[in-house]
């Protein structure tokens, strides 16, 4: 699984990469190259950011907090 160039750039533009290789760069870079348990990683990380993402895109107002 990769992601397109343009997507690449949106996601972690590539002098901030080189610059700042945190555990969550790492990660991310390692889950746009199609590794599964990077990019669980990072789900598990932002998880309640993500499920409030999704409720309010599904418009799912009884799981949204």
């Amino acid at each position: 699984m990769t992601a397109s160039p343009a997507i690449d750039a949106l996601l972690l533009p590539q002098a901030e990469a080189a610059a700042d290789d945190t555990a969550e760069a790492l990660h991310l870079r390692a889950a746009q190259a199609g590794d599964m348990a990077a990019f669980e990683w990072l789900v598990r990380r932002h998880e309640e950011k993500l499920f409030g993402f999704c409720c309010r895109w599904l418009r799912c107002v009884e799981g949204w907090a």
